[in-house]
């Protein structure tokens, strides 16, 4: 959704080529830090317990992008949402893979890295239907907060039932 928000967000906030730039890897390398770092984290303080704090701070980071007023406000929050979506990958998969039966695991897996895609899609697919509204990058990229609301209604089940099969 970043690239459909830059149209708006370049003129905005007064953005060259190398705030783009810098916009684009900062994300990258919060992805980088986020997946290094929060597989590690997870083991020490808990699977279950990151499965949820991750989803609550990408929808906190997303609202919190609306606000931004200044090019180095909003690469902080690039680089801090993708330390937290960074984070989501290792999180879900190990939960995923420890959770899931012999016989679902491969399907499951390949489900959630199917469903990474589709996410991307509608998101690029919100960005255009919002392309014309005015202010409309900062409804972009705080649009995440919806799925992680749902997000949210969805996984204390999956942790609950986590539970009991390792009960």
């Amino acid at each position: 959704m970043i690239g459909v928000a830059l149209e708006q967000l370049t003129p905005a906030l007064k953005l060259d080529a190398d705030w783009i730039g810098l916009l684009g890897a900062g994300t990258l390398a919060g992805l980088f830090v986020g997946t290094s770092l929060f597989g590690y984290i997870s083991d020490k303080v808990g699977r279950r317990k990151m499965f949820l704090i991750d989803i609550i701070a990408i929808g906190v980071i997303s609202v919190a992008t609306m606000f931004v007023s200044s090019p180095v406000e909003l690469l902080v929050m690039r680089v801090l949402i993708g330390i937290v979506i960074g984070a989501d990958y290792p999180i879900a998969t190990s939960m995923i893979t420890e959770f899931s039966s012999t016989r679902q695991r491969a399907f499951s897996i390949s489900f959630i890295a199917a469903m990474w895609y589709v996410g991307a899609t509608c998101a690029d697919l919100v960005g255009y239907w919002l392309y014309d509204v005015e202010g409309g990058w900062r409804w972009m990229l705080g649009s995440a907060a919806i799925p992680c609301l749902l997000i949210l209604i969805g996984r204390p089940p999956i942790i609950q039932h986590a539970k009991i099969r390792t009960a």
